[in-house]
């Protein structure tokens, strides 16, 4: 199994989504910040990204050059910049105010591909700097309702007038419980309040309905459990009494036996049916019923934030060598994102057709089926604030395998993918 190819089987999560016309899909030649807040049990995070020129219209730095930041000047920096948002931004955690618990070795300065020189021409080397720290709330216990509070406002110099230039909005993007929403902070107004949704991120997930059963008949367990009592009683007795015991078992037989029939139907107990096959497969709508929501869940995992998490909900569809390459690839890209470029989510996906192939066995005594599916995939990009909307179709071929934890895939073909036009929904918009 290729790693790439499970990359492109689940889609939208690390490609590269693009960008409707007219859209700025990239950092302005103006004071810019791109925002991202996290939200779970164990705290809020807030990520900054800043360019060099937003950085110097908030606060006043000591530096020996205007267009570049010197490792010496970094505490200065940081400094600034910490006090300026402990000041002006506040989170308000059900009720009570929080202040950030900030890690200096969280805070960067790096220079963006020179190549990219040439879309800042009033900022220049200003607008390829950036500079990058990480905020933390913590929280005593899940939070409920959580009030964001937005300070400076830089003016944004794209929009600039012969009046002015009007103060930037910020936007950032909100990720809690598997729910993405962009929130736009004005001058204006510049509080939002979340609250903690009443769906989950498990309520999310699809029930997997179980392998079919082997054929069973049902035994009267009391009166096996007095016959068998009865016999070891019998055992004992010839043991200390030796053949003189053989006549009172005679005599306590018929007795038995009467009440075994009797007890009956006390206490069935459930045993595979030796008659039938040692294997039972799956027809072909409880291979389909089973293959949708393994599907589903698969992109439903990616919903969690905390690395044990996402890996526990992907090994609830996913198995063998393909669950752990699948998780490698998929996870690592997925963190390099959020450290500093575009963040990729699934909105919706959809199955199109899906027809079983064949059903089978594996390794010889495994019950499997071969599914190949056609589905969508809707999906959004993050990036400086600006969503963006993408729709792909796929097809591939999937194996399906018991296992002991239920049903599980163990492989994974893709054969075809392209991309169609979608409808940009508004920002925030979840799609399922």
């Amino acid at each position: 199994m290729n790693p790439v190819s499970v990359l492109t089987a689940l889609a939208c999560l690390l490609l590269p989504f693009g960008s409707p016309d007219g859209v700025r899909n990239h950092p302005a030649d103006s004071p810019d910040v791109d925002v991202r807040i996290q939200i779970d049990d164990a705290a809020v995070r807030v990520q900054l990204t800043m360019n060099l020129a937003f950085v110097d219209e908030v606060i006043e730095t000591n530096r020996e050059s205007d267009i570049a930041v010197h490792p010496l000047e970094y505490p200065e920096m940081h400094d600034g910049l910490l006090d300026l948002y402990r000041q002006e931004n506040k989170v308000v955690i059900d009720g009570v105010e929080v202040a950030p618990v900030e890690d200096e070795s969280m805070f960067h300065v790096e220079t963006g591909d020179l190549r990219m020189l040439p879309m800042f021409p009033r900022l220049g080397m200003k607008g390829l700097i950036r500079v990058r720290m990480v905020l933390e709330y913590p929280v005593k216990s899940p939070p409920q309702r959580i009030a964001f509070v937005w300070g400076p406002y830089p003016p944004d110099y794209v929009l600039e007038t012969p009046d002015g230039a009007p103060p930037i909005a910020i936007q950032a993007h909100l990720l809690a419980y598997g729910n993405d929403q962009i929130v736009t902070f004005l001058q204006s107004e510049p509080e939002f309040t979340w609250h903690r949704p009443d769906v989950t991120v498990e309520d999310r997930f699809v029930p997997v309905p179980s392998m079919p059963e082997r054929a069973t008949i049902e035994l009267p367990g009391a009166s096996i459990g007095l016959l068998g009592g009865w016999l070891v009683l019998i055992g004992v007795q010839l043991l200390r009494r030796g053949r003189s015991v053989l006549r009172g078992m005679w005599m306590t037989l018929p007795i038995a036996l009467a009440v075994a029939v009797v007890l009956r139907g006390s206490l069935p107990i459930e045993v595979p049916d030796p008659r039938g096959p040692r294997i039972t497969l799956p027809d072909e709508a409880q291979a389909l019923a089973a293959f949708r929501p393994l599907h589903a869940n698969i992109y439903r995992a990616f919903d969690y934030t905390q690395e044990s998490d996402i890996y526990d909900a992907l090994a609830r569809s996913v198995d063998g060598e393909l669950l752990d390459s699948m998780y490698d690839r998929i996870y690592r890209g997925l963190i390099m994102q959020e450290e500093g470029g575009a963040v990729s989510r699934v909105q919706k996906v959809a199955i199109v057709s899906a027809e079983v192939e064949s059903i089978g066995v594996l390794d010889g005594d495994v019950p499997s089926f071969v599914v190949r599916a056609d589905w969508r995939v809707e999906g959004a990009v993050f990036h400086w604030g600006h969503s963006h909307y993408r729709t792909n179709e796929y097809r591939a071929r999937y194996t399906v395998a018991a296992s002991e934890g239920g049903w599980r895939i163990r492989g994974h073909e893709p054969l075809e993918q392209h991309r169609l036009e979608t409808e940009q929904p508004k920002p925030g918009e979840r799609k399922f």
